[in-house]
């Protein structure tokens, strides 16, 4: 079995900070970035060699009025990554792909609207920053998201769509939520293979990582009519096992992909670190991923929930994930909630509904565990 062995211990330690702020042990406060910034973690496995890891959301690296020079740009990056460096920081995760395009040179998705401003390419920048500062970088995409809000659902016409994305845009699906790809569609699934391969291709990228969008929570029968052909086609599975297969089709061919540029680039994924959650809402079969060899190297379960959590208690969940992770070539690195820091969490019952606002050390004590 996996095991999460603590610092205390000497052995193994694996955790992911989510946050404004980066922390480190020489410097933990000083270190800010933009509100919705990053996330860090330090590692040190069983041959003592470590690493610190930190997220850029597309946020930290949209093209604003203020940096659609190339020059200004690239100052910022560098600001960002000279304190990285000054942090001991080795590998950053950085959101490319957010909504189903492009903050890079792509063939296969559309420019995001969130480098248009540039005549400059976002992510070559950022890769030639990263490099001068010896910080290796991971493209961090959403697979199947178009749009998360009612708002955006009407930046673009079906023609625009059909133009953006071409056959695969015959497989959209639009829920209360927002509109994402049809899991189940294969054209759907090798677009984001290709795209995997399009950026480790043409970039000095670590690897690629994907977070926690997968089958959005509001699907409901959204896709009855790809469930009734498969069906209709002799498979016998029910609705939930037919959607976790299809997840997991794609995670296990996006590992494959990875690994065709090198055993050493990493195929890494960010769950929900509700477990019933991934299973029956967002159809993550993170039992087998977190199992059997071949579907990811890293699996970072974000485990945003204090001690005092009336449905998703901190040590339970922890103890839950340590179970699951029972093939070694698979780390397991939690994700701890800084962000939570001083806020009052509303979706955490009537006993941990303060937990945070009442105690500064919860951080520190869920390292511990």
């Amino acid at each position: 079995m996996k095991k999460l062995l603590i610092l205390s211990l000497g052995l193994i330690v694996c955790f992911c900070f989510s946050g404004c702020q980066l922390l480190t042990s020489d410097d933990s406060e000083n270190l800010e970035f933009h509100e919705n910034a990053a996330y860090d973690s330090e590692m040190i496995d069983e041959d003592n060699d470590s690493f610190i890891f930190t997220w850029l959301s597309y946020m930290e690296i949209q093209v604003t009025n203020a940096l659609k020079e190339k020059n200004d740009y690239c100052g910022y990056a560098e600001s960002l990554f000279l304190k990285m460096k000054q942090a001991g920081v080795t590998d950053c995760f950085v959101q490319v792909r957010p909504f189903a395009d492009a903050l890079y040179s792509s063939e296969i998705f559309p420019q995001s609207r969130y480098s248009q401003k540039a005549d400059f390419d976002v992510l070559r920048v950022i890769t030639d920053v990263a490099a001068k500062h010896s910080i290796k970088v991971h493209a961090w995409v959403n697979p199947y998201r178009l749009c998360d809000n009612m708002a955006d659902k009407n930046l673009f016409s079906e023609e625009q769509l059909r133009q953006r994305y071409g056959k695969a845009a015959d497989e959209i699906i639009t829920t209360p939520s927002g509109m994402f790809f049809n899991p189940s569609a294969v054209c759907v699934q090798q677009m984001i293979i290709d795209g995997a391969r399009e950026l480790l291709e043409n970039y000095d990228l670590q690897g690629i990582h994907i977070d926690d969008y997968f089958y959005p929570p509001d699907m409901y029968s959204a896709d009855e009519v790809q469930f009734e052909a498969y069906r209709k086609n002799g498979g016998r599975k029910a609705l939930a096992q037919w959607r976790r297969e299809n997840v997991s089709n794609l995670v296990r061919s996006l590992y494959i992909a990875v690994k065709e540029y090198g055993e050493e680039k990493i195929f890494s994924i960010s769950p929900s670190g509700n477990i019933d959650k991934n299973e029956n809402q967002l159809y993550a079969d993170i039992r087998l991923w977190c199992s059997e060899e071949g579907y990811c190297d890293i699996i970072l379960p974000q485990l945003y929930f204090g001690f005092l959590n009336s449905s998703q208690p901190f040590e339970k969940c922890l103890d839950e994930w340590m179970k699951l992770c029972r093939n070694s070539q698979v780390k397991l690195i939690p994700g701890l909630a800084l962000y939570k820091r001083g806020i009052s969490d509303e979706f955490a019952g009537e006993a941990g509904r303060d937990e945070w606002v009442m105690n500064d050390d919860v951080i520190q004590r869920q390292i511990k565990k």
